[in-house]
């Protein structure tokens, strides 16, 4: 048996990074933060400027600051969207969390705040595309450039460094078990801990599923949603962009059937996010290399038999569309798609538009995406077009696969500690989240409960 600490939290994402900064600040405990990937000193990843080259450990999904450092960067500041913390936590509480992380994400720079919305400018947006028969969504965001977000965990690493916790990088935790107290396997050591966190994020997914299995914890499954990113020039989306770093439109049909813009991307580019081999296209945006395009990831809810894990569906798919890309995303225009023909690379090169990610290969996606998903996503765009006319335009690009809550979620109480007294669930992986705020204040929220629990004391808030 190796070291025994009083914390170990796997995952150095958002939510883990929360969960040691409010520990550390409040108790005395010692902690211990593992991840599969690298410090924010090591992690480089060469597919956010150029082509993805096949790390062992995809620097994109794994390290300190979790995938969300390598995403388009949007601090979305409204508890309800991302998670279901809301359900815990009245409105002053869930307040005076998201302060608590965004404290820790500006703890070497400025306070994060949204900009004064334009009201009037919002009610017209809402007005035009619920006139159509849209639904459209505004919350306050905050976007911060990949700069912004490497020195924000540069700052959160030292500090949690002279707190006294100490970093494990670079090492996989293999299984988890549990006697009188927690355990957790690397392959080469055994470490131990009266309180576990667990906070795979989205790659870890797959094997949290496992260890709860295992543990017999109960999981349930998210609603999961099947998409593709649609790329454009950025002229089509300027209006818009200007009045929302992040819109949310939706479209719902008679049958029940959804569908909705996520992760908007104004002057960013698409790149590769490795999940275990697994190529799926994400949104980045990079301040020093502004691109002329937008995009926008176009996803639509599935609902699975309980029987059918939404891991196991989509990872077959994504498999399945990368063997159509040789080994990498897929790439066609619109129009293409329509017309249900593979996009010649050459004609690739004779449109106007440039795609930002070029690691990818012509295909056609009416081959791999079932019908019912061509005409939903068809109609949804060029009802979109109505408001922004270029939207649906055959020469922009469709790029694939794209999924979002593949992850089953655990079964928590308000401190997000699971059934297993002593044991945490809290981020993406758990499947209680989507994005760096949401995760990142239920760290705060599990840090508390875990202080409390080690002093006996009880929190009424």
């Amino acid at each position: 048996m190796g070291e025994h600490y009083d914390v170990i939290i796997i995952g150095a994402g958002p939510a883990g990074l929360a969960a040691a900064f409010e520990l550390s600040s409040i108790s005395n405990l010692s902690i211990l933060v593992m991840d599969e990937g690298q410090s924010i000193d090591e992690r480089k990843c060469a597919s956010v400027e150029n082509l993805c080259i096949d790390h062992r450990t995809c620097n994109i999904t794994h390290g300190s600051g979790g995938a969300g450092l390598y995403s388009d960067g949007k601090l979305c500041l409204d508890p309800k969207i991302g998670g279901d913390i809301s359900r815990f936590y009245d409105e002053s509480e869930t307040k005076e969390m998201m302060r608590r992380v965004t404290d820790m994400l500006s703890m070497d720079s400025e306070p994060i705040r949204p900009a004064e919305p334009d009201k009037k400018n919002i009610s017209s947006c809402v007005n035009a595309f619920n006139d159509i028969g849209l639904g459209f969504k505004y919350y306050d965001v905050v976007r911060m450039g990949l700069q912004s977000r490497v020195k924000s965990v540069e700052a959160i690493e030292r500090y949690l460094h002279q707190k006294g916790v100490r970093f494990l990088f670079d090492t996989k935790a293999m299984g988890i078990s549990s006697n009188d107290r927690y355990a957790v396997s690397t392959g080469s050591d055994e470490l131990s801990c009266d309180y576990l966190v667990v906070a795979p994020g989205k790659i870890g997914s797959n094997w949290f599923d496992m260890q709860c299995r295992k543990l017999g914890i109960p999981l349930e499954n998210n609603p999961l949603l099947q998409g593709v990113r649609l790329e454009m020039p950025r002229d089509i989306t300027l209006k818009l962009s200007e009045i929302t770093d992040n819109p949310r439109i939706s479209m719902e049909f008679e049958n029940g059937d959804y569908i909705k813009t996520h992760c908007f991307s104004d002057k960013g580019r698409v790149t590769i996010a490795d999940y275990g081999g697994m190529k799926l296209v994400e949104g980045n945006y990079l301040e020093n290399a502004e691109s002329g395009n937008s995009s926008v990831n176009v996803v639509m809810r599935l609902n699975l038999p309980p029987y059918i894990t939404p891991f196991t569906f989509s990872s077959g798919f994504i498999q399945l569309v990368n063997s159509f890309g040789k080994g990498r995303p897929v790439v066609q225009t619109v129009g293409d798609l329509s017309d249900f023909s593979e996009t010649n690379p050459s004609a690739l090169e004779d449109i106007a538009l440039k795609p930002t990610l070029n690691d990818c290969r012509c295909g056609d996606l009416s081959k791999l995406y079932s019908a019912w998903f061509a005409d939903r996503f068809s109609k949804f765009i060029q009802r979109i077009d109505l408001v922004l006319p270029g939207f649906a335009d055959r020469k922009n690009l469709v790029f694939a696969p794209f999924f979002e809550w593949w992850m089953r979620k655990a079964d928590v109480d308000r401190h997000f500690e699971t059934r297993r007294p002593g044991l945490y669930a809290v981020g993406d992986g758990a499947g209680l989240s989507q994005g760096i705020i949401a995760a990142g204040m239920q760290g705060i929220a599990c840090a508390r409960g875990i202080s409390d629990k080690s002093s006996g004391q009880k929190r009424f808030f």
